[in-house]
């Protein structure tokens, strides 16, 4: 999943704006107090789920808990798409975009929105239209008005085109399937109460919506932040000193170079300065790679 860009609605001196962050090496440049802090600022308030402070907030737009003051959006890869390839409903995704309100709260979606497949609510609804209108239902519900009304409930809720039935709905499709159960019932009410039954299940599992959005979160890149300490190389180091444990800014180069400092040292104190060499000439080459693949 890769960052393609991010939104800011009302931080400070960014509002309403629209930041290209899709490159593997950004430059924020601008003069002073032009918004460069803001936006770093923004980015770290972004992370966690604190509200942002008033201070904070925009003057120039009136904005409420309930705003969106950030939304980040991201493109989907060939590894995020298999992630979801057992959800029929989500082939066609392509982006995840995740925002935050005002009052702290964090929003999560898949798009183009993956929708509930409504064909077997459908396909139930027209067999139970079918079985109600043959002569034996007929004469039921015309001796029996409390079938009636419960087979006119459970239809217009089997007709309900909303992405999630109401519980009540549900509950009321159950029903309507135990009367058919009984043993008096005809073959056929009895068949229909079995699809009832299946589809008032399927419809309580989750929404395909629900489970994108659980597993493109875990696959969601976050923001690492570097301190000084972090990124700040001196031009010599002790290794009999740090090599065990070297400071953050040394280990991150070590890190990215795939460098053994404690092999490195031990090679130096037994007098094997053939295999530091290959150590060392080994870490330059991946590290000149990997810093080429940046540019």
């Amino acid at each position: 999943m890769r960052l393609l860009k991010v939104d800011i609605y009302g931080f400070r001196r960014l509002v309403d704006v629209t930041i290209n962050l899709d490159g593997h090496v950004i430059a924020v440049v601008g003069p002073n107090e032009s918004g460069k802090s803001s936006l770093l600022d923004a980015l770290y308030e972004f992370e966690d789920t604190a509200s942002v402070r008033r201070a904070d907030r925009a003057r120039a737009k009136k904005m409420t808990d309930e705003s969106t003051f950030m939304r980040a959006h991201y493109l989907l890869d060939e590894a995020d798409r298999a992630a979801l390839k057992d959800i029929p409903e989500a082939k066609d995704i392509r982006y995840f975009r995740h925002s935050k309100r005002i009052d702290g709260q964090h929003g999560y979606d898949g798009y183009p929105y993956p929708t509930r497949d409504l064909t077997s609510r459908s396909e139930a609804s027209a067999r139970l239209r079918r079985l109600l209108s043959n002569s034996r239902m007929r004469q039921k519900a015309k001796s029996d008005s409390e079938f009636a009304d419960l087979a006119r409930r459970a239809q217009s809720g089997l007709d309900s085109q909303s992405q999630k039935l109401h519980e009540n709905d549900i509950d009321t499709i159950r029903q309507l399937a135990a009367v058919l159960e009984a043993d008096d019932s005809p073959i056929s009410a009895r068949r229909m109460a079995k699809s009832l039954q299946v589809m008032a299940d399927k419809e309580v599992t989750d929404h395909p919506r629900d489970i994108v959005r659980r597993r493109l979160i875990e696959r969601m890149p976050r923001l690492l932040w570097f301190t000084d300490d972090d990124r700040n190389l001196l031009t010599t180091y002790d290794l009999s000193a740090v090599a065990n444990e070297p400071p953050a800014a040394l280990a991150n180069l070590a890190s990215l170079a795939g460098l053994d400092l404690i092999a490195v040292h031990d090679a130096i104190q037994a007098g094997d300065y053939a295999l530091k060499e290959t150590l060392l000439r080994k870490a330059n080459t991946r590290l000149l790679k990997e810093l080429r693949g940046i540019g």
